[in-house]
């Protein structure tokens, strides 16, 4: 296949756990019509290349009867400005397509109140 024509990133951070559900709904909606390439989804909580984790979340982890307390670990999110999720979102196309496909996709992100 050739390469796109153009290429454009759609970032989106979310504050809280439980908003991934709906994201993940609406970015399903978006890459099966075609609109959005493939999202990849990253906790910023997780250290990138094998480092070691911070420690306070990460005693967070086994904290809960040897389960996660997902409540610390999101209320050290909150504390520390620190996203709960990052999603990238690809668009790829001609420049006009992927104008009209982020003005979309961020449309509806917008009207779901992500």
């Amino acid at each position: 296949m050739p390469k796109p024509e153009h290429y454009m990133l759609l970032s989106i951070k979310m504050k809280r756990r439980e908003d991934l559900i709906l994201v993940v709904e609406i970015l399903n909606y978006l890459e099966d019509s075609f609109i959005v390439g493939w999202p990849q989804y990253l906790s910023p909580l997780n250290p990138p290349y094998s480092k070691p984790m911070n420690a306070e979340p990460k005693s967070y982890l086994t904290s809960k009867n040897g389960k996660a307390d997902l409540d610390k670990i999101q209320n050290y999110a909150l504390r520390n400005g620190i996203p709960y999720w990052n999603i990238d979102v690809s668009v790829y196309g001609c420049k006009s397509v992927c104008d009209a496909n982020l003005t979309i996709s961020k449309s509806v992100l917008r009207l779901s109140r992500v």
